[in-house]
């Protein structure tokens, strides 16, 4: 068949995506059989539909706020590689999370503009001010602090995921309250003007409650009540966790030298590209990780090969990206570097048997040196040799008579991490 005939037949098909020879490939094989090969292919192209619609449903669940078209120009833009969507996606979704809230605030500020306003010019400005941002127009050098002003403040759930509803309950202990005071959702640690979103208190006089939609950034939030004209909080809430409830577990198998890490998740949206990470305990980057297992249903446990480095280890689980939402209980690995000095049979050479558990010998650089018993500068080695194995054996010719000892070092430096017993060479009979 000519380059021709297979590429007018390549237009029929541009969605599989594939070379001329592939599809010259395809149709040379049922040469003699035109309709069979045009079979073939349009069972490929109906496959591939079948699995695009698959990722597209499968983000849909993921991402509800994200339209359809959307997610199928950002799975294009990607070469329909899942995992490369998510973060475009994700940052899509928190777009149009903060455009809802937008024009859910704009409705209520449209609704408050309806209502009667106060006679005084300079209220109505004061009013407009406050609707755009409650700290707007507020000097820090005026603004009012009332100390004996407290607000109990009670958030439930405890935990919840993005796009479930928050509750807020507020109730005045002492102290005057004003219409135009606001209840603010926070980030945990963040100072006051950092608000994530805020919600007006409402006319209720003493107490009353408000209702907030778990965001799309996970990790713990807090809601503080913050009268009008004050930089300060008069109350503060219980800590809400924002995403799936997780329940989460890691034990130490020692005779096989093995970690399990077990979950459950008891509430929250599904994550079909979850995932586990097993990390040293230090380790601040989430990218760092030393294994991992995806933790998709119907799988709730994962196991792993212990770590030789002594250290403190942990799990942590991610319903997708790298923002863990949970981390396990600590697992502690213990064990020392080892190194014995010995002699052949005939006395004619010394040698080191090492196990190395602190370092990597193929990463770090560590070499080990032979030296006269008392020798106080690490640099007057008689013998020296790099190491590339954690358990091997390491041999030198014996030295002149005396005392001796191995030291070990790493990262090509001369502290030593650790030393042999001492051992005596004698004179040849």
């Amino acid at each position: 068949m000519s380059r021709r005939q297979i590429s007018n037949i390549q237009q029929q098909f541009p969605e599989l995506d594939l070379t001329q020879s592939v599809f010259g490939d395809v149709l040379t094989t049922y040469s003699n059989d035109k309709q069979r090969a045009l079979s073939v292919l349009r069972e490929m192209k109906e496959e591939l539909e079948h699995e695009k619609e698959q990722k597209i449903r499968e983000l849909q669940d993921q991402f509800s706020t994200v339209s359809r078209d959307s997610i199928i120009e950002v799975l294009e833009s990607c070469k329909w590689d899942v995992d490369e969507a998510i973060v475009p996606l994700f940052t899509k979704a928190q777009e149009i999370n903060q455009r809802i809230e937008e024009n859910d605030r704009q409705k209520r500020e449209d609704e408050q503009r309806k209502k009667p306003r106060p006679a005084e010019e300079e209220k109505k400005k004061e009013e407009a001010t406050i609707k755009e941002d409650p700290f707007k127009g507020v000097d820090p050098k005026s603004a009012t602090t009332d100390k004996n002003r407290s607000v109990k403040l009670v958030a439930k759930p405890d935990i919840a995921d993005t796009g479930k509803q928050i509750t807020v309950e507020w109730e005045f202990q002492s102290g005057t309250s004003s219409s135009y005071d606001w209840i603010g959702m926070f980030q945990v640690g963040q100072p006051n003007k950092a608000y994530f979103t805020y919600e007006w208190r409402g006319k209720q006089e003493q107490k009353g409650s408000v209702t907030f939609i778990a965001p799309a950034t996970f990790g713990p939030y807090e809601f503080r009540y913050i009268p009008y004209g004050s930089y300060d909080h008069a109350g503060i809430s219980n800590p809400v966790q924002v995403g799936p409830h997780i329940e989460f577990s890691a034990t130490h198998d020692q005779e096989t030298k093995r970690l399990h890490a077990k979950w459950h998740q008891k509430s929250g949206n599904a994550y079909p590209r979850a995932w586990v990470g097993l990390y040293h305990k230090a380790e601040t980057n989430n990218r760092n990780y030393i294994a991992f297992e995806y933790a998709t249903p119907p799988y709730t446990e994962a196991s792993f090969d212990a770590p030789i480095k002594p250290d403190e280890y942990e799990f942590r689980f991610f319903p997708y990206g790298y923002v863990d939402v949970v981390r396990s209980n600590t697992i502690k690995i213990e064990g020392t570097d080892q190194v014995t000095a010995v002699m052949n049979e005939d006395n004619s050479r010394i040698i080191a048997k090492l196990s190395i558990l602190t370092v990597d010998p193929y990463y770090d650089s560590v070499w080990i040196g032979l030296y006269q018993k008392g020798e106080t500068n690490n640099k007057k080695l008689k013998r020296y040799k790099w190491i590339r194995d954690r358990f091997t054996e390491i041999s030198f010719r014996a030295p002149t008579p005396g005392e001796y000892e191995f030291r070990l070092f790493a990262h090509k430096s001369y502290t030593a991490i650790a030393s042999s017993n001492n051992l005596t060479v004698v004179a040849k009979q």
